[in-house]
């Protein structure tokens, strides 16, 4: 549209120029309006080609513009991009694995804490022959519950399954092993190999002694790993009893525990010096004694003996001596002291006489009594005043 007017404007100051240089010099007029003609001929068709060139760019534009959304829309809807996704990454084929056998047992230690036993054994197998094991889980498990959220059983749990897990851990890595090595060589069949976990406690009313132990071994029955853990709880406190709470002097406690328990020992030969103590424990025997239970090793051999408690009472502090129910009150011995010895004899004498003496009274009472009852009883026979 600006290029019309600019256009036309051109034009119109073309012919005032001519009408200028027309009145300044004779022109022929014919002439002059045969091109005046020819040039209105000329703007009016250039104006015309203007116009309608300028409606088809319109009539372009505005096509363009309706069909600009829907071409977009569709375009959007085509070419939309899914949101990424994560692919999985493939995991191996697990091991088949079962539970052969599981029992559970429950003690109670006290009116609000109980123990739970759990007596377990699982198997791998191979994965194209169920036939073939390829490592064994066996032993039990122990746990502490309470109605009651407890600190002490809170403490002892936590020890308890960080042993468990310990353990578990091992028989999944072992797990692993058979099952890669019969990958690579199914021609050939592993050996079963077993992971073993065992827990043991005693209660002698307040301590609970727990002994854990695990252990790896080949089909023929040789260990190639095992580990042992011992801790006595006070079940009162959550306290963990450690050798100097326990004892004023420890190394002299295990001398005498060594002693003791290489004199009950069949062999001759047997010296203390051939034990290694890993383990007391309290308890309480038949008769409600207190007594020890002392794990102890000789000789790659591990067995439980029973000690006294007069063997190391003279070791313990006055808090293991109350905790371990040994603890007894001291006898008042100045009493004792001031009270003379009585000869039975001269007791049997005083007493007889004591006797005599009591059984005259009696008799004099009972004669007196008696006169005194028969002189009422007497009737008035004659008047006394006849008599005078």
């Amino acid at each position: 549209m600006i290029n019309r007017k600019s256009k036309v404007t051109v034009v119109i100051s073309s012919l005032l120029t001519g009408v200028f240089l027309m009145s300044s010099c004779s022109v022929d007029k014919e002439g002059i309006a045969d091109a005046f003609h020819n040039l209105g001929e000329n703007l009016s068709s250039t104006i015309n080609s203007e116009e309608e060139t300028e409606d088809r760019e319109e009539t372009v534009a505005v096509e363009t513009d309706e069909t600009v959304p829907e071409e977009t829309q569709t375009e959007e809807t085509v070419t939309a991009t899914p949101s990424p996704t994560s692919t999985p990454t493939p995991s191996p084929t697990p091991v088949p694995q079962r539970v052969d056998f599981s029992e559970l047992t429950e003690d109670s230690l006290t009116d609000t804490i109980d123990v739970e036993a759990e007596e377990f054994e699982e198997s791998a197998h191979a994965e194209d022959d169920d036939s073939i094991i390829l490592a064994k889980f066996t032993g039990d498990r122990l746990v502490l519950s309470s109605e009651h959220e407890l600190a002490s059983v809170v403490s002892v749990n936590l020890m308890l399954d960080a042993f468990y897990m310990e353990s578990e851990g091992i028989y999944n890595r072992v797990v692993n092993e058979q099952y890669a090595q019969y990958a690579l060589d199914p021609a050939t069949t592993p050996d079963t190999i077993t992971v073993n976990v065992l827990f043991d406690y005693y209660y002698n009313g307040r301590i609970l002694a727990v002994a854990m132990q695990y252990s790896v071994s080949d089909a023929e029955g040789n260990v190639t790993q095992e580990a042992y853990e011992f801790y006595n709880y006070d079940l009162y406190t959550g306290q963990l009893l450690t050798p100097d709470l326990i004892s004023t002097d420890y190394d002299s406690l295990l001398e005498a525990v060594k002693t003791d328990i290489a004199s009950q020992s069949e062999e001759e030969n047997s010296r203390p010096a051939d034990y290694e103590i890993l383990f007391i424990a309290n308890t309480t025997d038949d008769d409600g004694e207190s007594v020890f239970k002392v794990i102890a090793s000789s000789q790659n051999e591990i067995a439980v003996y029973t000690v006294e408690s007069q063997v190391i009472d003279e070791y313990l502090t006055r808090y293991a001596r109350i905790v371990f129910n040994t603890y007894e009150a001291p006898v008042d011995e100045q009493i004792e002291e001031d009270e003379e010895p009585v000869d039975e004899e001269d007791e049997t004498e005083e007493t007889e006489a004591e006797e005599e003496a009591s059984e005259t009274e009696e008799t004099e009472e009972t004669e007196e009594i008696e006169e005194t009852a028969t002189q009422s009883r007497i009737p008035r026979l004659t008047d006394p005043t006849e008599e005078d």
